[in-house]
Protein backbone atom coordinates (compact mmCIF):
# COMPACT_ATOMS: atom_id res chain seq x y z
CA UNK A 1 0.00 0.00 0.00
CA UNK A 2 2.84 2.35 0.44
CA UNK A 3 4.72 1.41 -2.72
CA UNK A 4 1.31 2.08 -4.21
CA UNK A 5 1.16 5.61 -2.18
CA UNK A 6 4.63 6.45 -3.33
CA UNK A 7 3.58 5.85 -6.93
CA UNK A 8 0.87 8.02 -6.67
CA UNK A 9 2.81 11.37 -5.64
CA UNK A 10 5.54 10.59 -7.63
CA UNK A 11 2.74 10.35 -10.41
CA UNK A 12 1.24 13.50 -9.30
CA UNK A 13 4.18 15.35 -9.19
CA UNK A 14 5.63 14.52 -12.73
CA UNK A 15 1.76 15.13 -14.81
CA UNK A 16 1.84 18.85 -12.64
CA UNK A 17 5.21 19.57 -15.43
CA UNK A 18 2.46 19.45 -18.39
CA UNK A 19 -0.32 21.26 -16.70
CA UNK A 20 2.04 23.70 -15.38
CA UNK A 21 3.35 24.48 -18.94
CA UNK A 22 -0.80 24.60 -19.60
CA UNK A 23 -1.63 27.19 -17.15
CA UNK A 24 1.26 29.57 -17.68
CA UNK A 25 0.20 29.37 -21.54
CA UNK A 26 -3.68 29.92 -20.59
CA UNK A 27 -2.40 33.20 -18.84
CA UNK A 28 -0.15 34.19 -21.66
CA UNK A 29 -3.20 33.89 -24.19
CA UNK A 30 -4.72 36.11 -22.01
CA UNK A 31 -2.06 38.92 -21.55
CA UNK A 32 -2.26 38.37 -25.45
CA UNK A 33 -5.18 39.45 -26.15
CA UNK A 34 -5.59 41.89 -23.98
CA UNK A 35 -2.91 43.61 -25.34
CA UNK A 36 -5.44 44.66 -28.39
CA UNK A 37 -7.89 46.20 -25.97
CA UNK A 38 -11.31 46.78 -27.66
CA UNK A 39 -9.59 45.11 -30.68
CA UNK A 40 -9.83 42.23 -28.99
CA UNK A 41 -12.56 40.21 -31.24
CA UNK A 42 -10.95 41.72 -34.37
CA UNK A 43 -7.88 39.64 -33.04
CA UNK A 44 -9.09 36.68 -32.10
CA UNK A 45 -10.76 36.93 -35.10
CA UNK A 46 -7.36 37.27 -37.54
CA UNK A 47 -5.43 34.72 -35.83
CA UNK A 48 -8.44 32.43 -35.91
CA UNK A 49 -8.09 31.88 -39.80
CA UNK A 50 -5.03 29.66 -39.23
CA UNK A 51 -5.13 28.66 -35.34
CA UNK A 52 -8.63 27.51 -35.15
CA UNK A 53 -8.53 24.99 -38.56
CA UNK A 54 -5.77 23.53 -36.78
CA UNK A 55 -7.34 23.02 -33.21
CA UNK A 56 -10.10 21.93 -34.89
CA UNK A 57 -8.03 19.10 -36.72
CA UNK A 58 -6.16 17.86 -34.21
CA UNK A 59 -9.71 17.18 -32.55
CA UNK A 60 -10.65 15.14 -35.29
CA UNK A 61 -7.70 13.22 -36.06
CA UNK A 62 -7.23 12.17 -32.47
CA UNK A 63 -10.63 11.30 -32.08
CA UNK A 64 -10.52 9.33 -35.15
CA UNK A 65 -7.35 7.52 -33.57
CA UNK A 66 -8.77 6.08 -30.36
CA UNK A 67 -11.71 4.79 -32.59
CA UNK A 68 -14.41 7.67 -32.19
CA UNK A 69 -17.09 7.92 -35.14
CA UNK A 70 -16.63 11.82 -36.11
CA UNK A 71 -19.68 12.52 -37.40
CA UNK A 72 -19.32 16.76 -38.27
CA UNK A 73 -16.12 18.67 -38.29
CA UNK A 74 -16.80 22.96 -39.16
CA UNK A 75 -13.06 24.13 -39.46
CA UNK A 76 -13.59 27.78 -39.31
CA UNK A 77 -17.44 29.16 -39.10
CA UNK A 78 -17.57 32.55 -36.29
CA UNK A 79 -21.05 32.33 -34.35
CA UNK A 80 -21.49 35.67 -32.04
CA UNK A 81 -24.36 33.31 -30.42
CA UNK A 82 -22.87 30.34 -29.78
CA UNK A 83 -19.05 32.03 -29.08
CA UNK A 84 -17.75 29.84 -31.08
CA UNK A 85 -14.65 29.90 -34.20
CA UNK A 86 -15.24 26.10 -35.00
CA UNK A 87 -16.19 22.64 -34.11
CA UNK A 88 -15.97 18.92 -33.93
CA UNK A 89 -18.91 16.55 -33.29
CA UNK A 90 -18.06 12.94 -32.80
CA UNK A 91 -19.76 9.98 -31.01
CA UNK A 92 -18.45 7.73 -28.40
CA UNK A 93 -19.52 4.78 -26.34
CA UNK A 94 -19.24 5.68 -22.23
CA UNK A 95 -18.56 1.78 -21.62
CA UNK A 96 -15.75 1.89 -23.68
CA UNK A 97 -12.22 2.69 -21.60
CA UNK A 98 -10.75 3.03 -25.17
CA UNK A 99 -13.14 5.89 -25.91
CA UNK A 100 -12.90 7.05 -22.56
CA UNK A 101 -9.29 7.47 -22.46
CA UNK A 102 -9.81 8.85 -26.21
CA UNK A 103 -11.79 11.87 -25.10
CA UNK A 104 -8.92 13.19 -22.32
CA UNK A 105 -6.74 12.78 -25.61
CA UNK A 106 -9.23 14.35 -27.96
CA UNK A 107 -9.63 17.00 -25.75
CA UNK A 108 -5.89 18.11 -25.37
CA UNK A 109 -4.78 17.20 -29.04
CA UNK A 110 -4.77 21.56 -29.59
CA UNK A 111 -2.36 21.84 -26.98
CA UNK A 112 -0.10 18.87 -28.02
CA UNK A 113 -0.40 19.44 -31.45
CA UNK A 114 -0.18 23.38 -31.65
CA UNK A 115 3.43 22.68 -29.47
CA UNK A 116 4.62 20.38 -31.84
CA UNK A 117 3.66 22.33 -35.14
CA UNK A 118 5.73 24.93 -33.72
CA UNK A 119 8.43 23.18 -33.16
CA UNK A 120 8.74 21.64 -36.37
CA UNK A 121 8.17 24.88 -38.07
CA UNK A 122 11.00 26.56 -36.18
CA UNK A 123 13.46 23.63 -36.99
CA UNK A 124 12.47 23.98 -40.86
CA UNK A 125 12.82 27.65 -40.79
CA UNK A 126 16.33 27.75 -38.76
CA UNK A 127 14.47 28.92 -35.72
CA UNK A 128 15.83 28.30 -32.24
CA UNK A 129 13.30 26.34 -29.88
CA UNK A 130 13.28 26.89 -26.53
CA UNK A 131 14.80 23.09 -25.60
CA UNK A 132 18.48 23.99 -27.18
CA UNK A 133 18.32 26.63 -23.94
CA UNK A 134 16.11 25.08 -21.09
CA UNK A 135 14.00 22.04 -20.31
CA UNK A 136 10.78 22.30 -18.16
CA UNK A 137 11.25 19.60 -15.42
CA UNK A 138 9.21 20.85 -12.67
CA UNK A 139 7.91 24.15 -10.99
CA UNK A 140 11.64 24.47 -9.19
CA UNK A 141 13.07 24.90 -12.38
CA UNK A 142 11.14 28.12 -13.25
CA UNK A 143 11.90 29.63 -9.86
CA UNK A 144 15.35 30.07 -10.39
CA UNK A 145 17.84 32.52 -12.08
CA UNK A 146 19.35 29.87 -14.58
CA UNK A 147 16.26 29.73 -15.96
CA UNK A 148 15.08 33.59 -16.61
CA UNK A 149 19.02 33.78 -18.14
CA UNK A 150 18.19 30.57 -20.42
CA UNK A 151 14.97 32.05 -21.80
CA UNK A 152 16.47 35.79 -22.32
CA UNK A 153 19.24 33.94 -23.82
CA UNK A 154 16.41 32.35 -26.16
CA UNK A 155 14.86 35.09 -26.58
CA UNK A 156 17.73 37.08 -28.48
CA UNK A 157 18.45 34.03 -30.01
CA UNK A 158 14.58 34.04 -31.49
CA UNK A 159 14.65 37.82 -32.63
CA UNK A 160 17.93 37.72 -34.13
CA UNK A 161 16.98 34.86 -36.19
CA UNK A 162 14.12 36.59 -37.85
CA UNK A 163 16.27 37.76 -41.06
CA UNK A 164 14.67 35.91 -43.35
CA UNK A 165 10.85 35.52 -44.78
CA UNK A 166 10.57 31.76 -43.60
CA UNK A 167 12.10 32.31 -40.30
CA UNK A 168 9.15 35.70 -39.95
CA UNK A 169 6.44 33.69 -40.92
CA UNK A 170 6.97 30.85 -38.55
CA UNK A 171 6.70 33.16 -35.68
CA UNK A 172 3.31 34.68 -37.14
CA UNK A 173 2.32 31.42 -37.53
CA UNK A 174 3.76 30.66 -34.20
CA UNK A 175 1.73 32.95 -32.82
CA UNK A 176 -1.42 32.55 -34.72
CA UNK A 177 -1.17 28.92 -33.58
CA UNK A 178 -0.39 29.54 -30.07
CA UNK A 179 -3.68 31.83 -29.42
CA UNK A 180 -5.91 28.76 -30.26
CA UNK A 181 -4.42 26.17 -29.06
CA UNK A 182 -5.54 26.02 -25.22
CA UNK A 183 -8.73 23.67 -24.63
CA UNK A 184 -11.76 25.28 -24.65
CA UNK A 185 -14.42 25.11 -21.66
CA UNK A 186 -16.09 21.86 -24.13
CA UNK A 187 -13.09 20.44 -24.68
CA UNK A 188 -12.34 20.44 -20.76
CA UNK A 189 -15.90 18.59 -19.88
CA UNK A 190 -14.83 16.26 -22.57
CA UNK A 191 -11.68 15.81 -20.92
CA UNK A 192 -13.25 14.99 -16.92
CA UNK A 193 -15.59 12.43 -18.48
CA UNK A 194 -12.16 10.30 -19.23
CA UNK A 195 -10.08 11.30 -16.69
CA UNK A 196 -10.39 8.61 -14.52
CA UNK A 197 -9.87 6.04 -16.70
CA UNK A 198 -6.61 8.00 -17.75
CA UNK A 199 -5.67 8.42 -14.00
CA UNK A 200 -6.23 4.24 -13.42
CA UNK A 201 -4.39 3.49 -16.96
CA UNK A 202 -0.97 5.83 -15.60
CA UNK A 203 -1.38 5.02 -11.94
CA UNK A 204 -0.86 1.50 -12.51
CA UNK A 205 1.16 1.80 -15.47
CA UNK A 206 3.67 3.82 -12.94
CA UNK A 207 2.90 1.33 -9.89
CA UNK A 208 4.22 -1.92 -11.61
CA UNK A 209 7.02 0.00 -13.27
CA UNK A 210 7.83 0.76 -9.44
CA UNK A 211 6.86 -2.40 -7.60
CA UNK A 212 9.29 -4.78 -10.18
CA UNK A 213 11.70 -6.01 -8.93
CA UNK A 214 14.13 -5.04 -10.83
CA UNK A 215 13.38 -0.96 -12.20
CA UNK A 216 13.17 -0.68 -15.92
CA UNK A 217 14.76 2.77 -14.74
CA UNK A 218 15.49 3.36 -18.50
CA UNK A 219 12.12 3.07 -19.17
CA UNK A 220 10.24 4.94 -16.53
CA UNK A 221 13.11 7.83 -17.52
CA UNK A 222 12.15 8.18 -21.02
CA UNK A 223 8.92 8.46 -20.15
CA UNK A 224 9.86 11.56 -17.76
CA UNK A 225 11.94 12.93 -20.33
CA UNK A 226 8.91 12.66 -23.02
CA UNK A 227 6.51 14.65 -20.44
CA UNK A 228 9.37 17.26 -20.19
CA UNK A 229 9.89 17.64 -24.06
CA UNK A 230 5.87 18.16 -24.40
CA UNK A 231 5.90 20.29 -21.19
CA UNK A 232 8.50 22.65 -22.42
CA UNK A 233 7.16 22.72 -26.02
CA UNK A 234 3.66 24.10 -24.40
CA UNK A 235 6.01 26.80 -21.97
CA UNK A 236 7.60 27.30 -25.65
CA UNK A 237 4.02 28.62 -27.13
CA UNK A 238 3.70 30.37 -23.63
CA UNK A 239 6.51 32.76 -23.94
CA UNK A 240 5.93 33.09 -27.55
CA UNK A 241 1.97 34.75 -26.67
CA UNK A 242 3.77 36.75 -23.99
CA UNK A 243 6.91 37.91 -25.96
CA UNK A 244 4.09 39.20 -28.40
CA UNK A 245 1.92 40.73 -25.79
CA UNK A 246 4.74 42.78 -24.56
CA UNK A 247 5.75 44.06 -27.69
CA UNK A 248 2.05 45.13 -28.57
CA UNK A 249 1.83 46.57 -25.03
CA UNK A 250 4.77 48.83 -25.64
CA UNK A 251 3.66 49.40 -28.87
CA UNK A 252 0.70 50.92 -27.84
CA UNK A 253 2.20 53.12 -25.19
CA UNK A 254 4.28 54.15 -27.38
CA UNK A 255 2.09 55.72 -29.93
CA UNK A 256 -0.04 57.04 -27.38
CA UNK A 257 3.02 59.03 -25.72
CA UNK A 258 3.73 60.58 -29.44
CA UNK A 259 -0.36 61.51 -29.60
CA UNK A 260 -0.12 63.07 -26.59
CA UNK A 261 3.29 64.98 -27.24
CA UNK A 262 1.77 66.32 -30.60
CA UNK A 263 -0.77 67.52 -28.37
CA UNK A 264 -3.46 65.14 -30.28
CA UNK A 265 -6.41 63.51 -28.60
CA UNK A 266 -6.27 60.08 -27.73
CA UNK A 267 -9.05 57.68 -29.36
CA UNK A 268 -12.34 57.50 -27.33
CA UNK A 269 -13.75 54.14 -26.59
CA UNK A 270 -17.72 54.38 -27.03
CA UNK A 271 -20.16 52.53 -25.09
CA UNK A 272 -23.10 50.90 -26.90
CA UNK A 273 -26.05 49.27 -26.03
CA UNK A 274 -25.89 45.29 -26.69
CA UNK A 275 -23.05 42.71 -25.94
CA UNK A 276 -19.99 43.34 -28.05
CA UNK A 277 -18.55 40.56 -30.60
CA UNK A 278 -15.95 38.52 -28.39
CA UNK A 279 -15.85 35.29 -29.85
CA UNK A 280 -14.47 32.40 -27.20
CA UNK A 281 -11.48 30.13 -28.14
CA UNK A 282 -14.40 27.27 -28.27
CA UNK A 283 -14.25 24.18 -30.29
Amino acid sequence: MDELKQAAIELGWILSVPALAACVLWGANELYYRSFGRHKARAILTTGLVGTPIHELAHAITAMVFGMKVTEVVFFRPDPVSQTLGYVNYRYNPTNIVHRIGMVFTGLAPLLFGAYLVYILFALAEVPNLHTFFLLTDYRSLSGGDALTAVGEWGVALFASLNTWQAIMAALLAVMIGAHSTPSKADLKGCLRGAAAVLAVLLAYWSVMKMLPSQPELLIGKSIEVLNHVSTAILQLALISSLFALLLSAAGFALSKVIWRRGGNLPVEEEKSGNPLELSKMG
